[in-house]
């Protein structure tokens, strides 16, 4: 099975299309508050900045340990040889045609026996966990921050939890999902609502270094928005339609009362200045780890290649999982059967050797 592709031209063309999406959103926002994310960027402290970048580092950890969790249930990883592939794979998807997230596919194949199908199951897990995540708290905000009532928030905070955990445990260890158990599905869900709250702080951060007025529930619905515009298949990172997407929320007041469509894109340009500063040596230094974790691989498959050629020639072929069997399962099933049977045509011979026979 391959991971499905889109082709080449529409990759470039949704690449282009973000890019013009964030030169659009960057002109319109400094158009209406006549520059004022440069002037707050120019003005603000060091300390603010490195937040932002601290903050970026923490949801790329959590979504990295995300991916490790559910991985694990078909190959083994690392948790440290996860966190350099997500570091690499964040930095060159800013790269046309997204390649950090084909190049970890590919990896993962490779080199922790996982295979493509695999793969795109744990993509899909992750992918909807996102989706759960950012609805469920985006709605329990919003509840929120409109006063409904304390009775209401908690109705809409619980009920969804315990359906999304109730779905984990019944989903688990059945038919696509088949060796993932439910502590591993509900590890993710966990690891994603950490996110949603990293995000949360991201933007009530952003605001602090634009002087602007964020509630923790706004913040909690544009963290959610967010995170949909990361489901968008346009550019990698959601370029262009991060900013879009908050500028609109600014419009509908989900950036607070009286935020505009430049006060959204803003947030979102002060949070993609921390990202950026934050990814180029995160993004490097999983590049050298993944290197590393590379050439130990391949060291480890070429001095078991000169151990035994077929078996770990089959061994590859299969994956990690099959290493045993592999080595071991012919006399396995010796051991299982018992010692090979005599024909009944051949003499059996005594262990202790042939009798004796008395002199006449």
């Amino acid at each position: 099975m391959h991971l499905p592709e889109r082709p080449a031209w529409l990759k470039a063309a949704g690449y282009a299309g973000g890019l013009a999406l964030l030169v659009a959103a960057i002109w319109m926002a400094l158009a209406q508050d006549d520059g004022r994310v440069i002037e707050a960027l120019a003005q603000t402290s060091p300390v603010l900045i490195a937040g932002q970048a601290l903050l970026a580092i923490a949801s790329a950890a959590a979504i990295a340990a995300s991916f490790w969790v559910v991985s694990n249930a078909y190959g083994p990883v690392r948790l440290d040889e996860m966190f350099a592939l997500v570091g690499m794979a964040w930095l060159l998807n800013y790269l046309p045609m997204r390649p950090g997230l084909l190049g970890r596919v590919a990896y993962h194949k490779k080199y922790n026996g996982i295979a493509v199908r695999d793969s795109v199951r744990v993509l899909a897990v992750n992918g909807v966990a996102t989706l759960v995540c950012s609805i469920h708290a985006g709605l329990a905000a919003v509840v929120w921050f409109s006063n409904a009532g304390l009775a209401a928030f908690v109705l809409v905070a619980a009920l969804p939890l315990i359906g999304a955990g109730t779905a984990c445990v019944l989903l688990a260890d059945r038919g696509p999902l088949a060796g993932v158990h439910a502590w591993r599905l509900l590890g993710s869900l966990v690891l994603h609502y950490v996110d949603i709250a990293v995000w949360a702080g991201r933007y009530a951060l952003a605001a602090h270094v634009l002087d602007a007025q964020l509630t923790t529930a706004h913040a909690v619905v544009l963290a959610a928005i967010s995170q949909f515009a990361f489901l968008v298949p346009i550019a990698g990172n959601g370029l262009g339609v991060r900013e879009w997407s908050l500028g609109l929320a600014g419009l509908l007041g989900l950036a607070g009362a009286g935020a505009s469509f430049a006060d959204g894109v803003d947030l979102e340009l002060i949070n993609r200045a921390g990202e950026l500063l934050a990814g180029l040596p995160v993004g490097l230094l999983g590049l050298w780890g993944v290197v590393r974790w590379k050439k130990h691989h391949e060291q480890r498959l070429q001095s078991r290649d000169r151990t035994d050629p077929a078996d770990a020639q089959s061994v590859e072929s299969k994956g990690p999982s099959h290493a045993t069997a592999a080595h071991g399962g012919q006399d396995g099933q010796q051991d299982r059967a018992g010692p090979p049977e005599v024909p009944p045509d051949r003499p059996r011979q005594d262990p202790q050797g042939p009798a004796e026979v008395p002199d006449p």
